[in-house]
């Protein structure tokens, strides 16, 4: 086995990372392994190879992105996988130096997260036609989304019996396989409620008891999720940018505004570290500021000369 192979073992057996990550990492260090050696030969991943590798080559590798029009922030993400890699080879003895430990990460300047006003999701969750059975569906997976704050490789795995409507709750698995239970409003309750039993019509035994099924009865994916809520979203405001993520920001950040404690919103959403959570006080710091400004009469500057 090369030692990528085992690089990817690695990340699924001890790190539990999805499938997902598993091949972007792959993917990144592929790329290196490429620009490194010139050259697209398997043998790329063998310890000889490897050990070529210096900090200049490194170096040359992060310019080479910078200079294909990366951003700040894809570098930062490759250079975290490459020195995932070659932690990894030095802990398994297959390679004596990490190239990467000299190497500093790219600032890169945090975005705050895009999400909707509370009147937004509204006009959002009522948009789905109510008397048809795609309708039904469709509002019932936008109140899920903004009830639960769940990512959208979450709800798309769900299976039926991961919710429990009596109780208000449903399971999900996050990143790294592990396990949260999230809640479910009563508007998200209610949503699901009217869809179930219109389900059935589109089983034809393809659906694994996931819980959202396509015309044809097969379980609907995350592009399908995507796919959905951008329609909805284009059909209210054109061309403006609103995903499954969205939702999951606007749960948090209204969550936040209304009194909600940091720490529980970052249970249900699932971070591992509270620092990830904390951008969406940032989030509601800046609009307590633009309305600060616009409302308070001594907030607003001077004008110049007057």
């Amino acid at each position: 086995m090369d030692c990528l192979s085992l690089f990817e073992e690695y990340l699924r057996s001890e790190r539990n990372a999805s499938k997902h990550t598993v091949r972007a990492y792959a993917s990144d260090i592929r790329r290196l392994l490429l620009f490194a050696n010139n050259s697209s030969d398997d043998a790329l991943v063998h310890p000889e190879a490897l050990r070529l590798i210096d900090t200049l080559k490194l170096r040359a590798y992060l310019a080479s992105l910078h200079a294909s029009g990366a951003s700040r922030r894809s570098i930062a993400r490759k250079l975290s996988t490459v020195r995932s890699f070659f932690s990894f080879l030095q802990r398994e003895r297959i390679i004596f130096e990490n190239p990467a430990e000299e190497i500093s990460t790219p600032k890169v300047r945090r975005h705050l997260p895009e999400f909707l006003t509370v009147d937004e999701v509204k006009l959002l969750l009522e948009c789905p036609e109510k008397d048809a059975l795609a309708g039904l569906r469709d509002r019932a997976i936008l109140e899920v989304f903004y009830s639960t704050g769940v990512r959208v490789a979450e709800l798309a795995a769900a299976d039926l019996s991961d919710m429990d409507l009596l109780g208000g709750v449903m399971k999900v698995t996050g990143k790294g396989g592990k396990q949260r239970m999230v809640l479910l409003g009563r508007y998200a309750v209610d949503a699901v409620r009217s869809y179930l039993p219109e389900r059935a019509s589109w089983d034809r035994g393809l659906s694994r008891n996931r819980i959202f099924l396509s015309r044809t009865g097969r379980p609907l994916q995350e592009r399908d999720l995507h796919r959905i809520v951008t329609k909805y979203s284009r059909k209210l405001w054109g061309g403006r940018s609103v995903s499954p993520h969205t939702l999951r920001h606007s749960f948090a950040t209204h969550l936040l505004d209304g009194g909600a404690d940091l720490r529980d919103v970052q249970e249900l959403l699932g971070h591992s570290s509270l620092s990830t959570t904390q951008i969406y006080t940032h989030v509601s710091a800046e609009r307590l500021r633009i309305m600060y400004d616009r409302a308070h009469p001594h907030a607003r500057r001077k004008p110049e000369g007057g």
